[in-house]
Parts: structure tokens; sequence; C-alpha cells
């Protein structure tokens, strides 16, 4: 059962993923209400400005489920991003997805279970 916020969640899980996967690009993460991406239904969007600069937009409208998801999904582009090569979902992008998401799980906010 969750007894913090999901503002203290958030925040936990940015520094989980600062520390467990780390960029050797700067990064900036952003909960917003209209994403840089066209689609209105993306949950997030990873935008690479330049070799030394990522940044990351969620939706803010969606639940804080999947605002977790966006970001484990955007912080896999982040770390696959190759500007020569650039394959959106591919095998590197699913590895990485995989392997974040799979620690994740098993940290579980820093929270024991059962």
């Amino acid at each position: 059962m969750r007894t913090m916020t999901n503002n203290t969640y958030w925040r936990k899980s940015l520094y989980w993923l600062r520390v467990n996967f780390p960029l050797e690009n700067k990064i900036s993460v952003k909960c917003k209400n209209k994403l840089s991406s066209d689609d209105p239904n993306d949950a997030g969007v990873c935008i690479q400005f330049d070799d030394n600069s990522v940044k990351i937009e969620i939706n803010k409208k969606q639940c804080f489920d999947l605002k977790i998801d966006a970001l484990i999904h955007e912080w896999a582009h982040a770390l696959t991003f190759d500007s020569k090569n650039i394959d959106d979902h591919g095998d590197d992008w699913g590895k990485m997805y995989s392997r974040i998401y799979r620690k994740f799980v098993k940290w579980n906010f820093g929270e024991k279970t059962e």
C-alpha cells in the first residue's frame, strides 16, 4: 500500500533513474499539459537537443502509473539515442527498456514487499 504522495514517488523515481541508469548528457524532465509532440494522446516524448542535452516531457494529464511507464520508456530512448543510427524502437532501445523496467519493478519505490 502506498503511503507517500504521487509527487514523492515521482521524485524518488527520477532520483532512482539518475543513480541506476545515469546519462552522459544533461537531462531535464518536465510534466506538461501540452507536449511538443503533435499527438495529444502521447504519454511522453524524448527530445535530443544536441550531443549534450536531452529533454523528456511527460503528459501531466495521464494517471500516475502511465506517467511512470512513459518516463521509463523515454529514459530508454535517452540512453540509446545515437544521432548516426536512429532506430526509434529497435533492439537496443527494447533491451534497455526491459533492463530499466525489470529493475524498477524489483525496486518497488524502495518499499519492502511481503
